[in-house]
């Protein structure tokens, strides 16, 4: 049994994984398959997005050079949050791409909300204290 206690990759991991994945609209591809797999890629890549922003999150508040300074810098929580808002309607758009007759639509409502925890009260605003 393959045991792993957490995995770790940077954006460099996701943007050499993107680049290894056939691109969208390949005319290597057929109409059917084409549709199939924008679904799917789509639906990988968001979740993907989110790691991204979640290790920007990371970084702004507690990471090496965070750790070094007296205060949180201003500029890295607004590209954090930009980063989560992207997220979030990222996620949302997922419904217009519709079902493509793979699965049922509760089934995409259920794995939008099981990435979006919840959604920021106040959009843009930072509160130190």
């Amino acid at each position: 049994m393959l045991e792993v206690d957490s995995f770790n990759s940077s954006d460099d991991d996701l943007a050499a994984f993107q680049k290894t994945l056939p691109p969208l609209n390949s005319d290597t591809m057929s109409r059917t398959s084409t549709v199939a797999y924008e679904f799917t890629y789509r639906y990988a890549m968001v979740p993907l997005e989110l790691a991204s922003a979640c290790r920007k999150v990371h970084s702004a508040l507690t990471g090496p050079k965070a750790r070094q300074q007296n205060e949180i810098e201003e500029q890295s929580l607004h590209e954090v949050w930009d980063a989560l808002e992207k997220s979030w309607k990222d996620f949302d758009s997922l419904r217009m791409l519709g079902t493509s007759g793979n699965v049922h639509e509760e089934d995409v409502d259920r794995y939008i909300h099981g990435w979006q925890v919840s959604k920021p009260a106040v959009s843009h605003a930072i509160y130190l204290f």
